[in-house]
């Protein structure tokens, strides 16, 4: 995919967005009257349709460990809503309906991965706790730090402040680059670790046996929405270099 089509991809996703919070509206308006249940907790990830990252696993942890809360995870896809309904239960709600719309409104929290929420609109958090948990680690400038960053992107970014009560940093570090990419105070960072790694130290914990007496090499490129993953992304890339080398 070259340059120019991978860029169009993320000013679609921009666009997406920003159409979504001004067709909420009305919902928002009204959901600043509706009255809350605070033992309700509404989950979602990318676009509303995936159903993985830190969402994932803190939505899974209350499933199994908090049963006093009830907990959805909004999924607008039919078939992987009716597949996750066979595999943990009636936890999934597609907001695209009346009846997820009114499931999210009455939620007293939301905790989302991406700035994906359960609704579009503005000042969400009015009444409403918001958590934004993130995806991963910014390691390159993204959001209001993006070089060359668009005016719809930088709009979005501005407008989504409104509704985000509280990001989450994994450490004081990332939280300084959280701040800044968000355009949060950074009394609006909780530094705490994530679920999707927390997860990993609940039992029961398994650990991977790993051989001392060789070398262990992990390779984890970059993945992107907008682009097929690519493992070698390198012109001059040689499988059997790479061979010789590790010998």
């Amino acid at each position: 995919m070259n340059n120019n089509s991978s860029k169009g991809n993320k000013n679609r996703y921009t666009s997406s967005r920003l159409k979504h919070i001004i067709c909420s509206l009305p919902y928002a308006f009204i959901s600043l009257f509706c009255k809350r249940d605070k033992k309700l907790i509404i989950f979602c990830a990318m676009h509303c349709e995936t159903f993985d990252s830190n969402s994932k696993f803190l939505f899974l942890y209350f499933l199994k460990y908090e049963p006093e809360y009830t907990v959805k995870f909004v999924i607008n896809d039919d078939s992987k809503r009716n597949q996750l309904i066979k595999e943990y239960g009636d936890h999934f709600i597609d907001t695209r309906t009346k009846e997820g719309k009114r499931i999210a409104i009455k939620a007293s929290v939301w905790i989302v991965s991406w700035l994906d929420l359960p609704l579009g609109g503005l000042f969400l958090k009015a009444r409403r706790f918001v958590l934004h948990l993130g995806h991963g680690t910014p390691l390159k400038c993204i959001g209001l730090t993006e070089k060359n960053g668009k005016l719809i992107k930088k709009l979005y970014y501005k407008l989504n402040r409104t509704n985000i009560s509280y990001s989450l940093a994994s450490s004081e570090f990332v939280a300084d680059i959280i701040s800044k990419c968000m355009g949060f105070s950074k009394k609006r960072i909780i530094v705490n670790g994530q679920p999707r790694t927390d997860a990993l130290f609940l039992p029961p914990l398994k650990i991977p046996e790993i051989d001392k007496n060789s070398f262990n090499i992990l390779y984890a490129p970059t993945w992107r929405q907008d682009s097929p993953v690519q493992l070698f992304p390198f012109s001059d890339f040689s499988v059997s270099e790479l061979e010789s080398f590790l010998i």
